[in-house]
């Protein structure tokens, strides 16, 4: 119940109490003598926590000690949960800017996947892979991947919702690095979605930033400002 718990709170981002569940879930498993596979579930908060927190190295670490464990227990390579976890790995390696690894993650995630639907909706990943794509040179890959997220946000959120605001920004940032066309076309996206970041009646009071949605963030703005100059 306190893994749960902790699950419901990093999802609301509140990371203290999250923390202090997974403390409550730790000394429980220790005082019950708990088996490994008992363990999973717990070492994923813990590594989702870590990486809310904006620690990339350690939600790393623990998510690879999973793949260990999975490993221990005879767990497929393409089961969905070694997939989810896998997911971890990389989205870490992205909060690290360790770019070529995690392009060469999803290489190997998308060899594992190879042809199942059901994996392949898994694997997509599209934030990580349309970031990992525009900071090794896939532009091209970056931009389609960013405009069809792009539209899904706005049919599903509004044309000026934060998270929408977000998408939008990077779509602007991937066009920002490409051709002089494309940098023309970045500015519009790149004033729309400031516009609509900065606002202050966007967001609950309620909602709190991860630390990668405030790098996300600051990418933009300083992307934007570089067009402009």
């Amino acid at each position: 119940a306190a893994t749960e718990m902790a699950s419901i709170q990093i999802n609301m981002s509140r990371w203290l109490d999250a923390d202090e569940s997974l403390r409550l879930a730790n000394g429980l498993y220790r005082d019950y003598g708990l088996t490994e596979d008992k363990m999973l579930g717990f070492l994923m908060r813990v590594s989702d926590l870590r990486f809310s927190e904006g620690n990339y190295a350690a939600s790393r670490e623990v998510a690879l000690n999973i793949r260990q464990l999975q490993r221990k227990l005879g767990y497929a390579e393409q089961s969905p949960s070694v997939l989810w976890n896998r997911f971890r790995i990389n989205r870490a390696l992205v909060g690290e800017q360790r770019w070529q690894e995690a392009a060469d993650e999803l290489e190997q995630i998308d060899a594992a996947v190879g042809e199942q639907p059901q994996l392949q909706q898994i694997a997509r990943q599209v934030r990580v892979r349309a970031m990992v794509y525009m900071q090794t040179g896939r532009l091209a890959q970056a931009q389609a991947l960013y405009a069809r997220t792009l539209d899904w946000h706005e049919r599903t959120f509004g044309e000026s919702h934060y998270f929408t605001a977000l998408t939008r920004g990077l779509y602007a940032v991937s066009l920002a690095r490409g051709s002089a066309l494309q940098q023309a076309q970045a500015r519009p996206q790149f004033e729309q979605a400031v516009r609509d970041i900065a606002n202050p009646n966007m967001l609950s009071v309620d909602y709190r930033e991860n630390a990668i949605t405030k790098a996300t963030r600051t990418l933009i703005f300083e992307t934007y400002l570089q067009l402009l100059s």
